[in-house]
């Protein structure tokens, strides 16, 4: 009579131990990315990587070329919210016309497989430390998030200006007063740029210079 305490160990016939493994697939209908763990924009910090972000869109750039050293390319940002902080979100390379083309202004998206880096806070429009890049492995998906409420721009006057903090970004509500001549500035690395000033007035009745380039 065989030792009923070792049946649960004997190899079954196709040579495999009958004892049930658990699974490590994933349901063909579930969303991967839903499966991490959503974080706050406040949340991302330069220790971290990966995760999953979602927000509203707040603003994006034109698509900006450019050359340095022999090499070329293109990039563009665009801001993204929750009810937490503000994060710009910076798309380069192949990227980059896709990308563009997809995000727009007020829709909600979610981004997985981002990278955070410091921010230039000389040329950043939020108080976030970190700013995220996207790469190859990125990816964007458009979403509803009604509990995130739209943004709205809160203008500076013009006269306030003089009390802002120098190299902050602001918004502004103008009309042109005047226009003058384009002039040609050489750079220092000997390219010529083309550079045009606006003269902007408002209800402060005060007038500023917005300077254009190319």
């Amino acid at each position: 009579m065989a030792d009923a305490t070792n049946a649960r160990n004997v190899p079954g016939p196709s040579g495999f131990s009958n004892k049930k493994r658990k699974s490590n697939t994933t349901s063909p209908d579930c969303d991967v990315s839903m499966v991490k763990k959503t974080r706050f924009l406040k949340d991302v910090v330069l220790t971290r990587y990966g995760g999953v972000l979602e927000g509203r869109v707040t603003s994006k750039t034109p698509i900006k070329e450019w050359s340095k050293n022999g090499k070329e390319g293109k990039l563009f940002s665009f801001l993204m919210a929750d009810e937490t902080a503000r994060i710009s979100v910076i798309v380069s390379g192949d990227k980059t016309d896709e990308v563009f083309s997809t995000i727009q202004v007020n829709h909600c998206y979610r981004i997985t497989g981002f990278k955070p880096k410091p921010v230039n806070p000389h040329f950043s429009s939020t108080d976030h430390e970190c700013e995220v890049t996207l790469s190859k492995i990125s990816k964007i998906k458009e979403i509803e998030r009604d509990d995130i409420p739209q943004t709205q721009s809160l203008c500076s006057s013009i006269a306030s200006i003089l009390n802002i903090e120098k190299n902050c970004l602001i918004d502004l509500t103008a009309i042109l007063f005047d226009l003058l001549p384009v002039q040609n500035i050489t750079c220092r690395d000997g390219s010529i740029q083309k550079k045009q000033t606006a003269l902007l007035v408002d209800d402060s009745k005060k007038i500023v210079s917005l300077d254009l380039w190319n």
